[in-house]
């Protein structure tokens, strides 16, 4: 038998809430991990999504988890066969976009392969997107010492 759920380590990094200005989530710490996914959920937003009233999805990372820097090179993120994420922009870090409302109720996951020990997600709002729902969670794989999660635990990942 395979043993995924020994494996993996999920923390909420923003709670389903409503959103209406730019919003940092928390950060994940993955030392003593050899994966991230980061997955954004996007609800609905209270405005009609367009080109000028939208939301953004920024990969942020850091060493000493106080100073966050967009990822923007290519090979750090790795994407799914997904029209809402592509690589990151060369100078922001934007790897999606939520400009329409036919992207409500979607899921965004983006693959984390960069060196840093900390990783975060900026959510940043175009216009006036009005409540829109979000949350983000990010998942650790691949432990260093699995199944022995627990040793993680004891320093705080």
């Amino acid at each position: 038998m395979r043993d995924l759920h020994n494996n993996l380590k999920v923390k909420t990094l923003l709670a389903m809430t409503a959103i209406t200005a730019d919003t940092d989530t928390d950060s994940v710490d993955i030392l003593g991990f050899d994966a991230l996914e980061l997955l954004v959920s996007f609800g609905t937003a209270a405005n009609t999504l367009s080109g000028s009233v939208m939301w953004q999805v920024v990969v942020e990372e850091s060493d000493d988890d106080s100073t966050f820097t967009p990822v923007t090179e290519a090979n750090d993120l790795l994407f799914t066969a997904s029209p809402l994420a592509s690589t990151p922009a060369a100078t922001t870090g934007i790897v999606a976009t939520f400009d329409a409302d036919a992207e409500e109720d979607s899921v965004v996951h983006v693959g984390y392969v960069g060196s840093k020990r900390y990783v975060r997600i900026l959510l940043e709002e175009t216009g006036d997107t009005g409540d829109s729902i979000f949350s983000v969670v990010a998942v650790r794989g691949h432990p260093k010492d699995a199944p022995g999660l627990d040793v993680a635990a004891d320093i705080n990942l």
